[in-house]
């Protein structure tokens, strides 16, 4: 009974005694406590590489992140950061696996986007450099991503997509559209092109 509520995730009952049944009991329970504390630790480092984002004048940023419950930590992130002029950058994505090694590979690719985005304007290009990167230099690392860049003044939305799941907007008067566009996940083969895509925004959405 005791198996079946750690693997549940359902605090165990303590067997008492001394026999063998017993200390079986203790090791299960003691090894539920050590992945329990492993697990929190890793959703506590992945909220923290997660960015404050920004405060910026007649755009409203709303952000909100739940890991789901008695899941593995994983690579998910989503990013906001200022570009020169009235440019906003925007990526959101995940890194395959779980873990540690995937919450430490989604600050590096996050960060990565950031920097690629500094000096390139076309998303495509910016797609394609951290591409390069990942697949140089980080071997095993396969993300799927989104990446964005917002000219506020005309509400243009410039993107390009690696394999990501398309984002939703969502119109004033309540509907829903997805953005077009695919493209190969970041991180299996260098050299990729990626397609840059358009798509005009009107206050509100």
């Amino acid at each position: 009974e005791n198996a079946r509520r750690l693997a549940a995730g359902v605090p165990a009952i303590p067997v008492g005694g001394g026999d063998e049944i017993a200390q079986l009991d203790l090791v299960y329970r003691t090894m539920a406590e050590k992945i329990q504390t492993s697990s929190r630790s890793i959703a506590l480092m992945q909220r923290a590489l997660l960015p404050d984002l920004p405060r910026i004048k007649n755009l409203g940023v709303d952000s909100f992140y739940a890991a789901p419950e008695n899941a593995n930590i994983g690579g998910d992130w989503f990013d906001l950061f200022v570009l020169s002029g009235d440019r906003l950058g925007l990526s959101i994505g995940d890194v395959t696996g779980h873990g540690l090694h995937a919450a430490t590979a989604m600050g590096y690719v996050r960060q990565a986007l950031r920097i690629v985005a500094r000096g390139e304007t076309d998303p495509a290009a910016v797609m394609r450099d951290v591409n390069d990167v990942l697949c140089s230099a980080e071997r095993g690392i396969i993300v799927t991503a989104f990446f964005g860049v917002l000219e506020r003044a005309s509400g243009k939305l410039s993107y390009a997509n690696a394999g990501h799941a398309p984002p939703i907007v969502a119109s004033p008067d309540g509907a829903l559209s997805t953005l077009a566009g695919a493209g190969m996940l970041l991180g299996i083969d260098a050299g990729i092109e990626y397609t840059r895509y358009e798509r005009a925004l009107v206050p509100g959405e």
